[in-house]
């Protein structure tokens, strides 16, 4: 009876053995593919901030394509902001109004002198605000000679000022244009990532063009004083007038060279009254 049982035993060792091997096997597999698991995450974790790296390059890219395209429009030194600019808002107010008599003269004379005109299709052509400072009998007297005869060869206060309005009133339109554009967009209901940043575009597109036409104001009424100013503006690197602004001292870049062009302006202003009180 005791052979079939030495037997036994060692078919059941054999057995033994043999699940042995494969339960170590299985576990060399288990390691392998938790091995390659873990690479496979290690490439994943490597590959996501790449992808997003891009991305974020591609934005920034994109973002700088746009600024480009925005600062292309300016006719002024793309590093100097507003605040640096020279004032001219009070030729910029005569301006506006004697635009506004002369267009509503225009249009009534359309008319037959009559205040309701057919002509009168939109605000811009006939505008509602009455001036503050002059009257049509002050234009009539100010595009009048002083001198006599004809005024061909005399420049009044008054075709200054008009030329100056003719040279700019281009940038004027577009920034209305641009205006009345951000009003529509701003009326869409659902504003979309893409309609915010087209909207975004379009007010600063308005605020550039309002920024143009005041500096033309500048440059056309004292084309050589601005030259000297720009002039000035361009010995300043971008990074020292960002640091001014920022600390609060624009006021102190080229401050000589922007009050003469304000006087300049100005001076252009006083000639137009002086020559109404003087008839």
């Amino acid at each position: 009876m005791s052979p079939p049982t030495k037997t036994t035993n060692k078919s059941n060792i054999g057995n033994h053995e043999t699940t042995e091997s494969n339960q170590k096997d299985d576990m060399n597999h288990q390691k392998d593919d938790a091995t390659a698991s873990s690479r496979t995450t290690l490439k994943l974790k490597r590959a996501v901030p790449e992808i997003v790296s891009m991305e974020i390059k591609q934005k920034y890219q994109k973002g700088l394509e746009k600024q480009r395209q925005l600062l292309a429009n300016l006719i002024f030194p793309s590093h100097i902001p507003s605040p640096c600019h020279p004032n001219v808002s009070s030729l910029a107010e005569v301006i506006r109004d004697l635009k506004e008599i002369l267009t509503r003269k225009e249009s009534e004379s359309k008319s037959g002198g009559g205040g309701g005109s057919d002509s009168c299709t939109s605000e811009e052509k006939c505008p509602t605000t009455s001036s503050n400072l002059f009257s049509k009998q002050d234009i009539e007297l100010l595009g009048r000679n002083p001198r006599g005869g004809t005024t061909e060869r005399f420049v009044t206060p008054l075709q200054e000022i008009l030329r100056v309005h003719e040279k700019c009133d281009v940038y004027l339109r577009r920034a209305k244009h641009y205006e009345m554009l951000a009003k529509k967009q701003q009326q869409n209901e659902k504003l979309t990532k893409e309609n915010k940043n087209a909207l975004l575009e379009t007010v600063s597109m308005s605020k550039i063009f309002q920024m143009n036409y005041r500096y033309c104001i500048a440059s056309i009424s004292c084309p050589k004083r601005v030259a000297i100013l720009n002039n000035c503006y361009s010995q300043y690197p971008p990074e020292v007038v960002q640091a001014m602004v920022k600390a609060g001292q624009h006021e102190f870049l080229c401050t000589k060279e922007r009050k003469a062009v304000e006087r300049c302006c100005g001076q252009k202003v006083q000639s137009l009254v002086r020559n109404l009180h003087e008839r």
